[in-house]
């Protein structure tokens, strides 16, 4: 049973250029202007200057979130042994989710902004229940013939989930009305007299049943504790789909020798255990929106008629009557060892993995009516390794020392787009201006970034000069990249020309900038207990991977007056000397410029991928540190207690890297699996320090 209350909106995303709070934080003036309203008010002015920053404590205060949450999970089982062999098994369970949401907007935000700047509240109720059940018949035989061992499953299972959610929301709320308030008081919404806004209707959503019908069927065998093989065949039947692509079928199995039980491994007495694996296995992935084969109406259209607007019915998506199963296939090989004593363990694996028909929004004409349709389209592949070690180095009376580590190298690769070869995606976070940044091309992995390629900056022997006009005009064959930087003069951000054309264009002049996969990750955990004292540590890292720094751009573009920028800007190329007078002859801006490391802030009110926002995302991580002590037994039995044992625990406490963000395990565009690696205002993730005890009594 869960109660929960949460207030505030959590960290966990990035949210929008609007209401992140890191980015208002970073980038809200540093300096409190005599021209401006005191810090902690709102400065109106700014905020429309500053495309839409504003203080991040003040619009904190304007937002209210509170979330309220009653969970329950039930569950049981019965079996019944029919035969000494054979046992009918049925479980079942229910959860229940309701939830309600209850969000405010002050004056000031940019909900506000769009209803006559009066507050806006909203209050969403939602309840989800989900059931399952399943039943299995099992038989067992062990040890015939002294050497089979047999187990036979067959099952069937039913899943089925039901969602539905009312909203209501009211604009116009008097501009006095706090959130407390608010919720009590959602009939004071009314729209200003004489205006044409109206409020909305509420709105009402109830799924139809999502189920998935399942038959399935298992085999173990073993032949005298040496050869073990597990198959298994299930299929599926999911209503997110047609009648006839609903169902597939999902074979699988493993086959392993333990080879360290034949006569040639005498002799071997360091071996205690060796074993060598195969496996192959199939599965799906239905994770798509309900009857998206079936073309849906909502009632959220409106249309005009006898100078009103009407409420009416208006599709929700583009139907896909051929939707089906995604399907990935696994393969692996593996060997398992366990040596001296069975002090050392040792796994590693083989994998080549595949997925096909993948379910994604394709972009289609908007001469359909649409931006988008739900497909299957195109193939991926996974191969990799994986090492494990799990070691006892030191095992007696005073001192117990137990180790794992773990090394997974993986390469991913799309295999098929369908009819095309490649194309481009836009992480999002820059709105929709600009050019895509993200690449996806088959026979290259997936999370490509993609764009220009930086080349310094102008200097002023690019340009020739005119003194009368104090104009610089770039000279013949040097090309302009202007809708990029902004106005092209010296200190600008230069853009290499990549074909050779004389132009900076975003046809021609992009080239794959990073890769968002790391070429391996890992982890270590030493636990060592001596007498009373235990401590644990573990580290992890992963190394190779590049992560896209949209900070870098926005937080370095100088399109907009009086926000603060990223310290790189201090070796900046200046245009104003420190008298405050702008400088344009040659001479005097070269003295001025003379230790200038840095373009001078872009000015095009757009923002575009460059290798300048790439960076390494290598890191080594001390995510977790702790010591306890176990008090003796003699200090604490006097008073009924059979153990006490002290602890404290941190973790996140240390991280190395030369990522320049805030931390480099990020990707907060987490809505499209084709843009990974993205950090755009992303929270730094938390320290935490943890003191308890442990007691049994």
């Amino acid at each position: 049973f869960t109660d929960q209350t949460i207030n505030g909106a959590g960290t966990s995303g990035s949210g929008t250029r609007t209401t992140n709070r890191l980015r208002h934080a970073i980038q809200f003036r540093p300096l409190d202007l005599p021209t401006a309203p005191p810090v902690d008010q709102f400065d109106e002015e700014y905020f429309r200057l500053s495309s839409g920053i504003s203080n991040p404590v003040i619009l904190t205060q304007q937002e209210y979130r509170r979330a309220y949450t009653t969970a329950y999970n039930v569950s049981g089982y019965a079996s019944y042994q029919i035969l000494k062999n054979l046992s009918f098994r049925s479980t079942a369970g229910f959860d229940n989710n309701d939830q309600r949401q209850n969000l405010f907007w002050g004056t000031i935000t940019g909900t506000a902004r769009n209803y006559n700047n009066q507050p806006v509240a909203r209050v969403s109720d939602s309840r989800s229940r989900t059931i399952n059940v399943s039943n299995t018949l099992q038989f067992t035989k062990n040890a015939i013939a002294d050497v089979h061992d047999v187990d036979v499953l067959l099952g069937q299972e039913i899943y089925e989930q039901r969602f539905r959610n009312n909203v209501t929301e009211v604009r116009f709320l008097p501009l006095e009305l706090t959130a407390d308030k608010a919720f009590s008081r959602l009939s004071l919404g009314n729209p200003p007299a004489g205006s044409t806004f109206q409020q909305p209707n509420p709105t009402s959503y109830e799924s139809a049943p999502r189920r998935i019908f399942s038959l399935f069927g298992r085999v173990n065998y073993a032949y005298n504790k040496k050869i073990l093989g597990s198959f298994t065949l299930r299929s599926d039947r999911s209503s997110k789909f047609s009648y006839d692509n609903g169902a597939l079928i999902f074979p699988s199995g493993t086959l392993a020798w333990r080879f360290s039980q034949e006569d040639f491994m005498e002799g071997l007495g360091f071996i205690n255990d060796a074993k060598l694996r195969i496996g192959y296995g199939t599965a799906g992935n239905n994770r798509i929106d309900d009857f998206l084969y079936l073309q849906l109406y909502n009632t959220n259209g409106l249309y005009a008629l006898n100078h009103m607007a009407q409420p009416g019915y208006e599709p929700e998506a583009l139907a896909n009557p051929n939707l089906r199963w995604e399907r990935n296939v696994s393969r692996s090989i593996g060997l398992d060892l366990s040596l001296l004593n069975n002090k050392i363990q040792f796994t590693v694996d083989a994998y080549q993995n595949s997925g096909n028909d993948l379910l994604l929004a394709v972009a289609i004409p908007p001469t359909s009516g649409y931006t988008s349709q739900i497909q299957n389209l195109g193939s991926t592949s996974n191969s990799g390794l994986e090492f494990q070690i799990n070691a006892t180095p030191i095992s007696n009376k005073a001192i117990q020392w137990n180790s794992n580590f773990n090394l997974s190298f993986n390469k991913n690769k799309v295999e098929s787009l369908g009819p095309i070869t490649e194309l481009e995606r836009s992480a999002g976070w820059q709105g929709s201006d600009g050019a895509n940044d993200y690449l996806v091309r088959v026979g290259q992995p997936i999370g490509l970034m993609y764009g220009f390629v930086t080349d310094g900056f102008y200097t002023i022997d690019d340009f020739n000069y005119n003194a009368t006009t104090s104009a610089y005009t770039l000279k013949q064959g040097i090309p302009s990249a202007s809708f990029i930087s902004g106005p092209v003069r010296p200190g600008v951000m230069k853009i290499k020309d990549l074909n050779g054309d004389g132009l900076i264009t975003t046809d021609a002049d992009r080239q794959v900038l990073g890769n968002a996969n790391p070429k391996f990750i890992g982890g270590w955990n030493n636990q060592l207990a001596y007498k009373n004292i235990d401590f644990s540590v573990f580290v992890n890292w992963v190394v190779g991977n590049d992560i896209y720094n949209a900070n870098k751009i926005e937080w370095t573009d100088g399109s907009f007056p009086n926000l603060n920028l990223l310290d790189v800007m201090r070796e900046r190329w200046r245009n104003i000397d420190d008298a405050g007078n702008w400088v344009t002859n040659p001479s005097e801006l070269a003295k001025l410029n003379e230790n200038a490391k840095m373009w001078t802030p872009n000015n095009s009110n757009r923002f575009f991928l460059t290798d300048y926002a790439v960076e390494d995302g290598s890191f080594l991580r001390l995510n977790n540190l702790t010591v306890g002590y176990t008090l003796p037994k003699t200090a604490v039995q006097r008073i009924k207690i059979s153990s006490v044992r002290l602890y404290a625990t941190v973790n996140n406490l240390l991280t190395i890297t030369n990522y320049s963000g805030y931390d480099p395990e990020v990707s907060t565009r987490r809505s499209d699996p084709l843009t990974p690696g993205v950090d755009f205002a992303g929270y730094p993730r938390t320290k935490t320090w943890v003191f308890g005890a442990n007691i049994n009594f």
